[in-house]
């Protein structure tokens, strides 16, 4: 759901390819706080939407879907801060696992439209 819409500002090609380590920490930085600014201005966007009171309940889930996806992003950010490998290798799992639950609560956004 996510991913439709945002594109990161470095590739994994440039990352991987990067051969100075400060440059490619800087990197892989900026790769995590981008998304965290453009959650933030999505869900600013979504508070602002005077939603019908029959759609209420599926555009709090939609909100609540990008909060936990923010709150996970920055968790990335701070565990990657502090090099703790094991907990971003974590952090990523429940990232992808939430973008399946986006994934699936889009299709369930879509159908409700009908």
């Amino acid at each position: 759901m996510i991913q439709a819409y945002y594109k990161s500002p470095y590739s994994e090609h440039m990352i991987v390819n990067e051969q100075d380590p400060a440059e490619k920490f800087l990197k892989i930085k900026e790769n995590i706080i981008s998304p965290i600014s453009y959650l933030d201005n999505t869900i600013v966007k979504l508070k602002s939407v005077i939603v019908p009171i029959y759609k209420k309940s599926i555009h709090q889930e939609l909100l609540l879907c990008y909060q936990k996806r923010k709150e996970l992003q920055q968790s990335l950010l701070l565990e990657t801060l502090s090099l703790n490998h094991e907990k971003i290798e974590n952090l990523i799992i429940e990232i992808n696992s939430h973008e399946q639950i986006m994934d699936e609560f889009s299709k369930k956004f879509i159908l409700s439209e009908n």
